[in-house]
């Protein structure tokens, strides 16, 4: 009788340290090591430029000298809003100075605003290339890392299902092409369903009376021909259009968002607005030089970093 309580208790054990064995780790760590280069894709050779996440300093030029892509990937067990893509690509895009951003610095300081960029990268390069299969989808994660200037990306004879706007999911809309502007990050699905030959990868500057444009190439993995033709137009000046896409994107309120609200707790139309609030960006001059202010209140780097602030507390700067 004691020999088959025994044998019982050790197949239960067996049978849960499978489970315990298939467990997922709730957290990841890593470790960034942050230090300078050197990199010359448009020919002078100076310390590196920046940046569904992108990490960068934000204060001073430091914004300037270091970027990167940070993807993070939904636990097996929460469900997403579309098929797993048969792969995942990151591209960087932003303006790029010739000058050294010490010197972009001293422009600022000076009261002047940045000069106009000497051009777009695409992660970091003036030409790269990303492979897939005909027929299946691939996810292209798009950030704009850039300075000063926003951009149009677009696709040659593809389109552009938008999934996900900085870090949620959204409806997933069907576009052409799509403005991305400095710091913000969006991702879309794209199903290589077109006839079997390299295409235009594309992103060209908005709203500048010079348009700057990069490219890249969609190889499919059985092409046929090289990537050929006119570089696909794109928007250049038109703000109204700008503004009406950026009103087309909906949050995706029954998929997984951000915590702690309760997954699809609310729904538009049905909650109670407290309190509105106005933003308002200006660009004055004042005593002869460019200054930017939101509300009318110019951000000015405080000898207290903020984050140390409001870990400890401190009233005049904690918010």
């Amino acid at each position: 009788m004691g020999r088959e309580v025994l044998l019982s208790l050790l197949w239960v054990l067996a049978f849960w340290s499978i489970w315990v064995v298939k467990a997922e780790d709730a957290y990841k760590y890593y470790t960034w090591t942050v230090t300078y280069g050197t990199a010359s894709p448009l020919g002078p050779s100076q310390q590196d430029q920046i940046g569904s996440y992108t990490y960068f300093p934000s204060t001073l030029m430091h914004r300037a000298t270091g970027f990167g892509a940070l993807n993070i990937y939904a636990r097996s067990v929460i469900p997403v809003p579309y098929a797993k893509p048969a792969g995942d690509f990151s591209l960087l895009i932003g303006d790029w100075y010739k000058t050294n951003h010490k010197a972009l610095q001293q422009v600022l300081d000076s009261g002047k605003p940045l000069p106009f960029p000497d051009g777009i990268l695409i992660n970091g390069q003036s030409r790269s290339s990303f492979s897939g299969d005909q027929g299946k989808t691939y996810m292209f994660r798009v950030s704009n890392i850039g300075l000063s200037t926003s951009f149009n990306f677009r696709i040659q004879g593809h389109k552009l299902k938008l999934v996900e706007v900085e870090g949620s999911h959204v409806l997933q809309n069907i576009y052409d092409s799509l403005d991305i502007h400095v710091g913000q990050s969006v991702t879309v699905l794209v199903t290589l369903d077109q006839s079997p030959k390299d295409y235009y990868i594309v992103a060209s500057t908005r709203f500048t009376k010079t348009v700057l444009t990069a490219t890249a190439v969609l190889h499919y993995t059985n092409s046929r021909a090289a990537v050929s033709g006119p570089v696909p137009a794109g928007p250049t000046n038109e703000i109204a259009w700008s503004m009406d896409q950026a009103r087309s994107y909906r949050w995706n309120l029954t998929s997984n968002a951000a915590r702690p609200n309760p997954q699809g707790s609310f729904h538009y139309g049905k909650i109670t607005t407290s309190r509105t609030i106005v933003l308002a960006n200006s660009a004055p001059i004042i005593n002869g030089k460019q200054r930017y202010a939101v509300n009318g209140v110019s951000f000015i780097n405080s000898d207290t970093p903020l984050k140390l602030a409001d870990y400890f507390n401190i009233p005049e700067f904690s918010a």
